[in-house]
């Protein structure tokens, strides 16, 4: 095990976190306090040298880990943070130590109960203007898209055909991780990666197909016209398209008019206004959807 040197030397620590569904296996404790201490503070040697173990020992490992270090580094107690649908806050908690890795696996089981999802019935093309490190350990969350590069079979959502990814936040500053679970992207994407963060990040997690660059078409433009392609088969019936700025703001999202009659008849979904024809600039390029959280 490892853990941060300064930390280890001061009087107390307290270890702040996000409870919520990770993106790569399932388990008691997933992302929270307990992670933030046997990989977070265990920095880069520690996350690599438990990684080798694989992600499929992480259920075990990273409970383990954690209550390890609680014998041996002076951890005065943990902040936990539940978040919404809405990436608004549901709940704040001080933990007290000794009670930390019980009251997660509780927390935990509660994000998992108000994270969102795509209330469609099945996703011919799903359409993600962006994805990127500040929006999901893994660039899209597979918990929203189905898509992981390990234990696929754990994440359960809407049947979808073919992802684009048209590019990347500003704050992942380049770090693509995540890409290679779409199934098209454009060159403007492709351009935007910094392969030194790209590939350390899954070198680090042992994980390459993340790392893989999808079918990198000319522009936005062309990539769904690309995934439509490849999606549709033998069906004659219009395509139905859902369009989403990322995987952790989706209050509001673009669907194509297949899904009028669906749209009308769920409970959790509501029209905001009438079908319009996307807005394509010369290059090919669609304006973003706005940041609405």
């Amino acid at each position: 095990m490892h853990f941060d040197a300064e930390a280890a030397q001061a009087d107390g620590v307290v270890v702040l976190g996000r409870v919520k569904p990770h993106t790569d296996f399932r388990g008691t404790h997933e992302s929270g306090l307990a992670k933030m201490i046997a990989i977070g503070l265990g920095k880069h040697r520690g996350a690599t040298t438990l990684h080798t173990h694989g992600l499929g020992a992480f259920d075990v490992l990273m409970p383990a880990v954690a209550e390890a270090v609680h014998g041996v580094v002076p951890i005065e107690f943990g902040m936990a943070v539940v978040e919404n649908a809405y990436e608004h806050i549901a709940r704040i908690e001080l933990v007290p130590t000794e009670k930390l890795l019980a009251r997660e696996a509780e927390l935990l089981a509660e994000a998992k109960q108000l994270m969102p999802k795509l209330l469609m019935s099945d996703i011919d093309v799903l359409v993600i203007d962006e994805i990127g490190k500040n929006i999901s350990g893994a660039g899209m969350d597979p918990n929203i898209t189905g898509r992981a590069p390990v234990n696929a079979e754990k994440f359960q959502a809407v049947p979808i055909k073919r992802i684009v990814v048209l590019g990347l936040t500003e704050h992942t500053n380049g770090n693509a991780c995540g890409l290679g679970m779409a199934d098209v992207t454009t060159q403007r994407c492709v351009d935007q990666i910094e392969f030194g963060s790209f590939y350390t990040n899954h070198l680090t997690s042992g994980v390459p197909d993340g790392a893989r660059i999808p079918m990198a078409l000319a522009n936005d433009r062309d990539a769904i016209v690309a995934a439509l392609h490849m999606s549709r088969g033998t069906k004659d019936r219009p395509a139905k398209v859902v369009r989403i700025r990322n995987t952790l703001s989706m209050p509001r999202i673009e669907v194509s008019e297949a899904y009028v009659q669906e749209v009308a008849d769920h409970p959790g979904m509501i029209a905001l206004g009438e079908p319009h024809d996307w807005d394509f600039d010369a290059t090919g390029t669609l304006p973003p959807l706005p940041a609405d959280r």
